[in-house]
C-alpha cells in the first residue's frame, strides 16, 4: 500500500516570485550555444543526415548560429539569474510549480510534438540557467491519461538543504492539489533541521 502525502504534510506553503529576469532567453542562447559545441564533429561531419528524426537533419545548423555576443551576454545573465536564486534559497527549501504546461508524450506519438507550442517553461529555465539541482516529482495524470509532474529545484551547492529537501518533495504526490492554478509558483519555507 503507497502512501499519499500533499505539500501541507511538510510544512508551511508560501507564494514565492521570481524577479523579472530573461530566464528562459538567457538559458535557451546558452544550451544551444553548448549544444553547437558539444556536438561538432557530429554535425561537421554530416552525420546528422543519419538522425532518425527529420527535425534533426536542420536543427543543429540553427544553434550553430547564436552568435558569441549573444552567448557572453547570456552568460552574463546567468550569474544574475544565480545570484537571484541563492537570494531565494536564503528562505526556501524549494520551489515547485508546473514546467510545461503539457501531459506526457504519449509512446504511439511523435516524441517533439509533447513538447512543442509557446508554453513558458519558467522552472525548466531557472533550474538549467542558475544551475540548480533539483527533483522531478509525478503528481498525476491529465489528459488521455497521460502523466504530470512538477520540478522542485533546490539552492546551488545545498548539500546541508538536500536532505532535509529531497524527502519533503519526492514524497508529495499530491503536490498538485497545493499549487491550485496554473503558473502558481509555490515555495517550502526553510525548517529547523530536527
Amino acid at each position: 500500500m503507497s502512501t499519499r502525502w500533499t505539500c501541507w504534510d511538510f510544512g508551511r506553503i508560501e507564494d514565492a516570485a521570481l524577479p523579472d529576469l530573461p530566464w528562459e532567453a538567457a538559458t535557451r542562447i546558452i544550451l544551444q550555444a553548448e549544444a553547437a559545441s558539444a556536438f561538432e564533429d557530429l554535425i561537421e561531419s554530416g552525420g546528422i543526415a543519419g538522425l532518425t528524426a527529420p527535425e534533426d537533419h536542420f536543427l543543429p545548423y540553427a544553434r550553430d548560429a547564436v552568435l558569441a555576443k549573444d552567448y557572453v551576454k547570456a552568460m552574463r545573465i546567468r550569474g544574475l539569474m544565480a545570484r537571484e536564486a541563492d537570494r531565494l534559497f536564503e528562505r526556501f527549501d524549494a520551489l515547485v510549480a508546473p514546467g510545461r504546461l503539457t501531459v506526457a508524450t504519449a509512446l504511439d506519438q511523435e516524441f517533439r510534438g509533447g513538447m512543442r507550442g509557446t508554453a513558458r517553461d519558467i522552472m525548466g529555465a531557472v533550474g538549467n540557467g542558475a544551475g540548480l539541482p533539483g527533483l522531478i516529482v509525478p503528481n498525476g495524470f491529465g489528459d488521455r491519461g497521460l502523466p504530470t509532474s512538477l520540478p522542485a529545484p533546490g539552492p546551488r551547492l545545498g548539500g546541508e538543504h538536500a536532505p532535509r529537501r529531497g524527502p519533503r518533495v519526492s514524497g508529495a504526490h499530491g503536490l498538485a492539489h497545493a499549487a491550485p492554478g496554473r503558473g502558481r509558483l509555490i515555495a517550502l519555507p526553510q525548517r529547523d533541521a530536527a
